[in-house]
């Protein structure tokens, strides 16, 4: 059983050779607008009931959990999109789906400048993320921030902190990762104003982080999924495991999901 959702990419081929040279060099690649209004309702839809009220935490793996998620993780469209930046073809191997609602506990979080592959431990370059804009997303929402071409790095030393339903520092403002000890100082910072429906494409060593968001009425719903090239090696993990995903995974799935968090 497959397919079960249509989604609707702007078109099947989303890069070519310019857009693969910007992210070899920046280490990321924002592909604007790059699937339609119905497709990110339907996410909406899908995603609403793994919100738990009052606080809204990220929800881990909601690929394994709702099959929509999963179905577009696995779309030809975002499979042909890593194969073509990587020239070998990748599994799905976790996501997160944020809220970031106004007023909410986790709303607040603030992610410290740290790279996403400090947790799997891949092969340099094997590791990718892509970044959903459900929403639009920007500094005044919460939106992200990259530390341009500083996936050229190895993993640099971090410091731990819990970064999964951590709490709040006293100003109220929630600050996971595993951050960074020495920052380079020689890469830009660049704040990301990103509309509804883009894909930010992420290089697993990029130094990058995430403001708070301070708006009173503007959510940033954010579906991230992580990727990994098949001839790689991972660390599983304990909090958020991390198991590959492919579509023999997904034609196991129901066609609804069998475990979320009711309002």
């Amino acid at each position: 059983m497959s397919g079960l959702y249509e989604f609707e990419f702007v078109n099947d081929d989303l890069i070519g050779d310019e857009e693969i040279a910007s992210y070899n060099r920046d280490g990321y690649l924002i592909i604007p607008s790059a699937i339609s209004e119905a497709t990110l309702d339907l996410l909406k839809d899908k995603g609403a009931p793994f919100g738990e009220a009052p606080d809204y935490p990220v929800v881990l793996n909601i690929h394994r959990k709702q099959r929509a998620f999963g179905e577009l993780m696995l779309h030809e469209t975002m499979l042909n999109l890593m194969k073509k930046l990587h020239s070998f073809d990748c599994f799905g191997l976790t996501s997160q789906y944020f809220f970031k609602k106004p007023g909410s506990k986790y709303a607040k979080q603030s992610w410290r400048p740290h790279q996403d592959n400090a947790y799997p431990k891949a092969e340099h370059g094997a590791y990718t993320v892509v970044h959903l804009t459900v929403d639009p997303s920007g500094q005044e929402n919460g939106g992200l921030v990259f530390w341009r071409g500083s996936h050229v790095e190895p993993i640099l030393e971090y410091d731990y902190k819990k970064s999964w339903r951590e709490e709040p520092d006293e100003d109220g403002i929630a600050r996971p990762g595993w951050m960074i000890v020495d920052m380079p100082d020689k890469y830009e910072r660049v704040e990301l104003e990103v509309p509804a429906g883009s894909l930010v494409v992420m290089h697993g060593h990029l130094i990058h982080g995430s403001s708070p968001n301070f708006s009173e009425t503007l959510t940033r719903r954010q579906y991230s999924m992580a990727y990994l090239t098949q001839n790689s090696n991972y660390f599983k993990g304990v909090t958020s495991v991390k198991q590959p995903f492919r579509r023999a995974e997904l034609d196991e799935m129901p066609a609804e999901a069998t475990e979320f968090h009711a309002n």
